[in-house]
């Protein structure tokens, strides 16, 4: 059984038309992409292929990648970086390294620049937290002094923000006959 792919999509490939390459198709079992949709599929499709091939200029020279060296790939990554996350670029390496040992393997390339493509590094905790421990969301509550009017206002705002999920918009929007409704 073998995961179903869209079978046109918009990009450059190997013969300069929008068809994707059959060989490279056929590498995609599901056995090799098991924990992918069909959409991811043709996600890495569009990616190693529109993103690479057409930088290299591909369609409008196929001998093109018969001189690739290592100073395209990082070119190529270096472009990518700009609008992608380190998480986003190891997948991208690990697509390109893929099709580029296939391209080695059916002589279209030549062998070994999957190799000297160096991963990003992602570190834990690289990004900022989706949510706050609840321990830090309570030391900064108890961090606002509420001996004061505007004390106790602010105290009241950031506890309707923390405990109810309200947007600041929404906060700020509340009256003081909108507690009474």
């Amino acid at each position: 059984m073998r995961v179903p792919l869209p079978t046109r999509i918009p990009s450059v490939c190997l013969t300069g038309g929008g068809n994707l390459p059959p060989e490279w198709v056929a590498t995609l079992t599901p056995e090799s992409v098991a924990t992918f949709s069909p959409e991811q599929v043709a996600t890495l499709l569009r990616n190693t292929q529109a993103g690479f091939l057409a930088y290299l200029g591909v369609s409008k020279t196929p001998q093109v990648l018969t001189t690739v060296k290592v100073s395209d790939l990082e070119n190529f990554l270096k472009k990518a970086a700009k609008r992608a996350s380190r998480g986003t670029l190891q997948h991208l390496v690990a697509e390109l390294r893929g099709f580029l040992r296939f391209l080695a393997t059916t002589g279209k390339m030549r062998p070994g620049l999957e190799s000297q493509i160096d991963t990003p590094r992602c570190y834990r905790f690289e990004q900022l937290p989706r949510a706050l421990p609840w321990e830090t969301v309570r030391a900064f509550l108890d961090s606002i002094p509420r001996t004061h009017r505007l004390g106790r206002r602010d105290y009241a705002m950031f506890f309707l923000i923390v405990t109810y999920g309200l947007r600041c918009s929404e906060v700020v929007s509340l009256t003081g006959t909108a507690f009474n409704e």
